[in-house]
């Protein structure tokens, strides 16, 4: 399975979807529980995101909330399995 896959699976679990996330999807729309969006939602989405790539290909996953939108750039599922990539 691709690292982008993988991503996007993680973002499947963590939103609750029913189906596969757009790449175009903004990660805080996809967001639908009470729990704020930021930092408390990006913060179980950077721990998912760890806990799926301790596993090969491992990935040291070192986002922190101000990496996501607002403030940051990853606002969308694509921006955020670049950002992973971009680990390896």
């Amino acid at each position: 399975m691709s690292v982008h896959d993988r991503v996007t699976d993680v973002v499947l679990a963590w939103a609750g979807l029913a189906e596969l996330p757009d790449d175009s999807d903004q990660l805080k729309v996809l967001w639908t529980d009470a729990v704020a969006f930021q930092p408390d939602a990006v913060d179980q989405l950077i721990l998912a995101l760890k806990n799926e790539f301790t596993n090969p290909p491992s990935i040291d996953v070192e986002l922190t909330p101000p990496d996501f939108n607002p403030p940051g750039k990853i606002n969308t599922v694509a921006d955020l399995a670049t950002a992973v990539l971009e680990m390896l």
